[in-house]
């Protein structure tokens, strides 16, 4: 099969045939991974917990099911996943469950019995499983099933920024996954707002492209806000009562409960704090290195001022994240946590006096099998399968050959290989006694397989106490190298470091390949024809998304997360452009 003259195909056999799945299940979408795939999956889905755990995320399980009631809880997500659902139990529907099509739900349900005060928080948590969706779209395997093996993770913060930080830290480990483990090129955007996950504040997604122009989304990380936790009741004890005007959701559920007399006198503010009773609030509205404090009561309205110290660091961190529109919020530090400030309240109210429950931020970020389609599709040749060194099930194949049948000589060389073997001990190494097939058709095999590098021990090797080793190149002959066996461990090293580059090398350019700026819609059809994907500039209109879905079947798939601004007009309406976003077909 030609990969670059018919992807489809060629994808489709060399899943089969390289003994990475079964499609002949009879149930459409939920293929059999095969050892040699699933060793593949598990061996990126291992780098990738390794990862979580650097960042004190736990494993944890929840069960497949979830009772309707616990999932209909948070609305927007459920109309973004019910047409999708598989549902188990009767017809009623307090009896109903769904085999859960992610773990937001199910998860949170607990969050309240485990959760009861700052010290409990962050509570980051990471499970690999399996999630269901009824796929009505034309499934294929890794990339679009019905049951998919993938590693969720769900974290909840006190406040938006650890929560944000926390975006930032899964989009640290998932690149770590994408380039480092696996050589995929990719770029990260910022998903339009109606392209976000259902119930997310916003969505950011790692986005590759295939051989034949297609993008596939390969991770997602999802700010979720407070929306499950205002649906789920999930609320902790803080150390202090004042909340930032970031937390909407639970000052809007305070709000109902003050009086209308008070009420009407709230201005503008940084900082809010509800009594108990909710008879009296305070508003803080932070000016330059001041702070102006209003006590507010249907009695009236008490002001104060005291002066408010800030770390200048924590500008410049708050900079560096690109969140410049929430910026202010936090230009004098943590205002929530800021302790000075606090303590400089205590001598003008009594703290004790109110309310100090607060909702939980969430975050969660997903990846599944997609990643082994990415991988598969980019590094893959016409002879096969070329895997990456981190991932690959067998990552040196050593093989025999025997220029005659005499025993003694056949026996000499295994035991040599099973030297060499043990020697390499650090690597996932495969020895191949199979006396029924061919060197040759062993090299040809273990090409096709993918497998890195190939030692070859024949009567010379032995003789010279050597090895000589094959490394696969993409569409190329492999390159050898003879080596002695005092120097084949850090030859070894070498030859490994050397292959990730090459991988490396040869990704990134094919990428770049891949995306063409324009501003022009027919120069665009003519990019999408030729299997890239376009940069255009746009307004980020939903009306204009659905303009070029419905004219021409593309897709805005969103903006870099440091945003490109453009003075180009947007290439469907004409009117003034935002971003630079990526657009093309999807799988």
């Amino acid at each position: 099969m030609d990969k670059n003259r018919n992807f489809s195909e060629w994808y489709n056999e060399i899943i089969r045939s390289a003994d990475i799945i079964d499609d002949r299940y009879p149930i459409k979408g939920m293929p059999v991974y095969k050892p040699y795939g699933f060793k593949l999956v598990r061996n990126i889905i291992r780098n990738l917990e390794k990862e979580l755990e650097k960042f004190n995320i736990e494993p944890a399980w929840f069960p497949a099911l979830i009772h309707y009631n616990i999932f209909k809880k948070e609305s927007e997500h459920i109309k973004g996943f019910e047409s999708e659902v598989f549902w188990v139990g009767g017809k009623d529907e307090a009896s109903e469950y769904v085999l859960r099509p992610t773990s937001e739900t199910e998860m949170y349900y607990m969050y309240p019995l485990w959760i009861k005060s700052y010290s409990d928080l962050p509570i980051k948590l990471y499970m690999t499983n399996t999630v269901y969706r009824y796929e009505t779209k034309a499934t294929k395997p890794l990339i679009r099933g019905r049951e998919v093996l993938w590693n969720e993770a769900h974290t909840g913060h006190s406040t938006k920024e650890d929560a944000e930080r926390m975006i930032n830290d899964s989009i640290k480990i998932y690149t770590k996954i994408f380039w480092e483990i696996c050589s995929v090129p990719f770029v990260w955007t910022v998903r339009p707002s109606w392209d976000k996950f259902a119930g997310a504040d916003y969505t950011k997604a790692a986005d590759t492209i295939l051989p034949d122009g297609r993008f596939l989304q390969i991770g997602t990380t999802h700010l979720l806000g407070q929306n499950f936790s205002k649906a789920f009741g999930i609320y902790f004890n803080d150390k202090h009562p004042f909340l930032s005007k970031d937390r909407k959701n639970e000052i809007e559920i305070k709000m109902k409960n003050v009086p209308e007399e008070v009420r009407n006198k709230i201005d503008d503010y940084d900082l809010i704090a509800f009594s108990k009773d909710y008879k009296k609030v305070v508003i803080i509205k932070i000016l330059g290195n001041r702070a102006k404090i209003k006590i507010i009561t249907k009695e009236g309205i008490e002001e104060k001022e005291i002066n408010v110290e800030y770390n200048e660091n924590k500008i410049s961190d708050k900079i560096s994240t690109g969140y410049r529109e929430y910026e202010l919020n936090y230009i004098y530090g943590r205002l929530e946590e800021n302790e000075r400030l606090i303590e400089s309240l205590k001598s003008l109210i009594n703290l004790e006096e109110f309310d100090n429950r607060k909702m939980i931020w969430q975050i969660s970020f997903g990846l599944a099998m997609r990643s082994l389609a990415a991988v598969i599709s980019i590094h893959g040749d016409n002879k096969g399968l070329v895997l990456p060194f981190p991932i690959a099930p067998i990552q040196i194949v050593i093989i025999p050959i025997y220029y005659s049948s005499e025993k003694e000589e056949k026996e000499r060389i295994l035991e040599y290989c099973e030297k060499v073997r043990n020697y390499l001990d650090e690597y996932r190494v495969y020895l191949d006694k199979d006396d029924s097939k061919t060197p040759g058709w062993k090299f040809n095999y273990y090409e096709f397989k993918g497998v890195p590098i190939r030692i070859e021990i024949g009567k010379k090797e032995v003789e010279e106490n050597s090895v000589t080793v094959s490394v696969r190149r993409r569409n190329e002959r492999s390159k050898k190298y003879y080596v002695k066996i005092e120097e084949l461990k850090e030859k070894i090293r070498d030859i490994v470091e050397e292959y990730d580059k090459y991988l490396k090398e040869e990704a990134i350019k094919y990428f770049k390949e891949k995306i063409v700026k324009t501003n022009n819609i027919s120069e665009l059809t003519k990019i999408i024809e030729e299997n890239k994907v376009g940069k255009i500039p746009f307004c980020m209109s939903e009306e204009c998304a659905k303009e070029l879905k419905e004219r021409y079947s593309l897709d805005i798939k969103g903006y870099d997360i440091n945003p490109e601004k453009t003075n180009e007009r947007c290439i469907v309406c004409g009117k003034e452009g935002k971003y630079w976003v990526y657009v093309g077909r999807s799988y």
